[in-house]
Parts: C-alpha cells; structure tokens; sequence
C-alpha cells in the first residue's frame, strides 16, 4: 500500500512540476588588447612601462566570471527586460503591450557603482520606506541570478553561461541581454572616460609650452648672438688665453724696454756734451804770424813815408807809433802754442739718439698694455655673461627637452586613446561570443525527475521499512520490561515464549 501511494505521489509530481528551459551561450577571451597592455593613464608620468599582463589568464576569466554574476549587470538585464517579465517567466516579446520595462539601462551604466543607473531611477530617497516596486526589483534580481550559472570551462579561455526557466524564449533573451551588456561594459571598463579629451588638453598645452619655450631661446640667442654655443665659448676662451699671453709677453716688453730707456738716460747724464777732437803741442801761432805780416808792413809802410815826409810830419810819427806798438806786441807774444780741438761728443748723441728712439716704444707699449688689459677686462666680462647666458638657455633647453618629451608622451597617449575611442565606437575588444544564446523549446530534466525519484525511493522504504517497524514494536510490548509501561495492571507472572508454544502446540 505504501509503495502503491509513493508511485501515485511520484507521478503527480512528474506531472505538475513546472518544466524548465535552458539557453546557453560561450564566450570566448583571447589576448587582445583590452588585457595586453596598460591603459594610456597608467603611465603618465614615467619614464616607461612595459606592456603588462594579469598575472594569470585564470585570473582574467575569474574578473568576467564575476563581473557576469555581478548585481549590478542583473540589473542592467532586468532594466531591459522588465521586472514583471522575470518574476512571471513570460516572454519579453509577448510581455511588451503590457509591461513596458521598468527602466532602460544603457550600456554605459556603471558596473561597479554603488547606486547604478537603473536603481537610481527607481529608487526612492533615504527617507522614505521602499515601495512594493522596488520589492518586487529585488525579488527579481534574486531570482534572475538563480536563474544564471556563470561558469569558466576548466583548462580553456571559454566562459559558459546558462539561463533555466519556464519560458524558452526568455531564457533566450535573458542570456543574449546579459552578454550584450557585458560587452558594452567590458568596452567600457577596459577604457578610461574622457581621456581623450584630456590627453587632446595636454597635447595642446604642451604644444604651446613648447613654442613659447623655443621663442625664448630664439629671442635670447637673438639678444647675446649665441649662434653655437660651445663653438663660441671655445672661441672667447682661446681669445682670452691669446689676449693674456700677449699681455705677459708685452709686460716683458715693456719692461726691458723702460729697463733700456733707464740705462741711457743714466749713460746720457754721466757723458759730456762735447769732446776734444785733437791736441797739438809746438804750434807756431797764427796770430804771431799775422803780427810779424802787420810789423812788416808797417815798417814798409814806414820807410815810404820817410822818404816823403819829414821826421816832424803827424803822419810819419803816426806811422812810428804804430810801428813801436807792433813790436811790443810781436815781441810778446809767445814763439809756440798748444792746439786744442773739441766737437761733439758721438756716444752722447748716440745715447740720444736711441733714447729718443724708445721713448715711442715706450708709449706704444704702454698703450698697448692698456687696451690689453681692457681688452682681457672684456673678454672675462664676456665669458661671465656667456656663463650666465648659458645657463640661462640650459635651463630654457632643459625646459623645452621635457616639455617636447612630454608633449610626445601625451601625444602617443593620445593616439592611443583615439584607438580606443575607435575600437569602443566599433564594438572591438578581446572578447568574442564564441556561441550566441541558443534557443532550445524541449525543456531539460529538471529537478523534478529528481524529486519524483526521491519520492519513490522513500515508497520503497516505507513499504520495506513500516512493517519491520511495527514487528519490532510488538516484540518489545511482550518483555515483561515494558508491560508497566504500557498498562496500569501490576504485572502476575510472566510466560516464557517457548512455554507458550508449547501449550499452543499442546492444545491443539
């Protein structure tokens, strides 16, 4: 009898039990270049990092696994699809015209948010007590993840994800709408919001950095005539060297040339002027000879006017008188004399003639060490402001070197958003749907042909068991044991089973 109801049971469960569908899909996670490389802000700043890889591939599927299994991409499905089409099992298409969906979530919804954008629709402030729509949200959002088993196949790049419910066609929907949303947030998770446009704001600032940078070392080259730099700094230490070279050599120069000019002003005051020429001793005097000359004339002259005149004539006396007085002289004067000629002296002149000669040697020199020493003045004042000057453009050089460095890393992270921007308006990442979501109208083996042969199973044990268990009662109420605690009535004696049998078999 108990095996008889236990079948009845297991049937009438076969039968009632609702039947399920199933939908699956495969996706496929190949290296791309969502998880190939960093993305283009992680490397502001550094000077390089290399193309990074998750530490594992079984760590990258564990990421999709979780994120497919996630609340927030269950509300994403559920915000498509409407609340009341998953808590009833109907199909979306049919449930249209008369539950439109409670809100529709773009694909841009965050996932990871806290609040996303479909809660924040239907949500209501802190203060208020939640309405029976958002209950029957939460109910939904419970059920649709019983619903889905999320699960990555073992040894493999695939996830496989399946949806069981009453209605084929909405487990169909279902598995298509969580793989769409998926790869729309995946785009999305993969790429960093408004990059673009800011590395587009950098790259343009840098830009102008730049060109201000070069206009001021332009404009600085311009005002000091820096053209070449090193090329010029060698020129003004060379000139420098040269300029103190002939300074030192001019020094001596002058120097030995004052030493010189000293010797003959020194030589030229000691030396007279003049010099004797010859000195002759013996010499008859021309003097005494021009009076021996005038004495005979005189006497001649004497003679003839004796002839002419008489002694008493003025003329004749005259003539006498001088006569006598040229005697006296002529008698005089001395036989023989000394001859003495002096003229210039040849070395004095000498001496100024070459002191005269230095003396504008001495001037050029002179000057000479002037402009040279203005001129090393200058050459060190100019090596100063070309010291000051070069520091000056290798700090603006400096500048402009990690301003053009950053403006080309802002550049390359710039076309690297542009890629990404191009491959998120085209739907392009590393992961591929590698089985769409199938639909399958047989419904599967449920759990209802488990709960049937569970039920049968407990029929075949109470049909076994029951009896066992009401014998082994009767034999524990016939042991004198237990009879007190089944009756009131004080126990007489007791009669063995042996015993019995025997009067039994006695009596008969």
């Amino acid at each position: 009898m108990c095996l008889l109801a236990s079948l009845f049971i297991a049937i009438l469960a076969l039968w009632i039990f609702p039947r399920s569908y199933r939908s699956e899909s495969q996706l496929y996670i190949r290296l791309g270049r969502d998880s190939a490389s960093l993305d283009a802000t992680a490397t502001i700043g550094r000077t390089s990092l290399p193309s990074s890889l998750p530490s594992t591939r079984e760590e990258e599927i564990n990421t999709v696994t979780e994120i497919l299994n996630s609340r927030a991409l269950a509300e994403q499905v559920i915000g498509r699809l409407g609340t009341q089409t998953i808590l009833h099992d109907q199909d979306p298409d049919e449930s249209e015209s008369v539950h439109s969906p409670a809100v529709a979530i773009t694909p841009m919804t965050p996932v990871g948010s806290i609040m996303p954008v479909s809660a924040e629709a239907t949500s209501v402030t802190s203060s208020e007590e939640s309405s029976p729509s958002d209950n029957d949200r939460d109910s939904a959002i419970t059920k649709l993840q019983r619903m889905l088993q999320v699960q990555a196949v073992k040894k493999s790049d695939v996830v496989h994800i399946d949806c069981e419910s009453r209605n084929p066609h909405l487990s169909q929907k279902i598995v298509g709408c969580l793989v769409d949303c998926y790869l729309a947030d995946h785009l999305r998770l993969n790429r960093t919001s408004g990059a673009h446009a800011f590395f587009q704001e950098q790259a343009d600032r840098m830009h102008a950095a730049v060109a201000r940078s070069e206009e001021e070392i332009r404009n600085l080259k311009d005002q000091t005539g820096l053209a070449a730099p090193e090329t010029q700094r060698d020129l003004l230490v060379s000139r420098a060297a040269h300029l103190e070279d002939e300074l030192a050599s001019t020094t001596t120069e002058l120097a030995s040339t004052e030493a010189q000019a000293r010797t003959l002003r020194q030589k030229i005051a000691a030396l007279p002027a003049t010099t004797v020429t010859s000195h002759t001793v013996g010499v008859e005097s021309h003097g005494v000879e021009l009076m021996r000359d005038e004495l005979y004339r005189l006497q001649m002259a004497v003679q003839d006017m004796e002839s002419k005149y008489t002694d008493e004539h003025i003329l004749l006396k005259q003539a006498r008188e001088r006569l006598v007085a040229a005697k006296k002289s002529f008698e005089s004067a001395p036989p023989s004399h000394e001859m003495v000629t002096s003229g210039p002296n040849t070395v004095y002149e000498q001496s100024q003639v070459e002191l005269v000669k230095l003396e504008p040697v001495l001037t050029a020199l002179r000057a000479k060490l002037d402009k040279l020493q203005t001129q090393i003045a200058e050459a060190h004042d100019q090596i100063k402001t070309y010291n000051a000057t070069q520091v000056q453009l290798a700090e603006l050089s400096r500048d402009l070197k990690e301003q053009e460095a950053n403006y080309q890393t802002y550049t390359e992270h710039l076309e690297q958003t542009r890629i990404d921007d191009a491959l998120e308006a085209d739907r392009i990442s590393n992961i591929s749907v590698f089985e769409p979501a199938t639909f399958e109208p047989t419904p599967i083996k449920t759990k209802s042909h488990l709960a049937a042969a569970l039920i049968l199973l407990m029929g075949l044990t109470s049909a076994i068991g029951l009896p066992l268990l009401l014998e082994t009662r009767n034999s524990l109420t016939n042991d004198t044991h237990h009879v007190p605690n089944h009756s009131t009535v004080p126990l007489v004696t007791s009669i063995s089973r042996r015993m019995s049998d025997q009067l039994s078999g006695n009596s008969t």
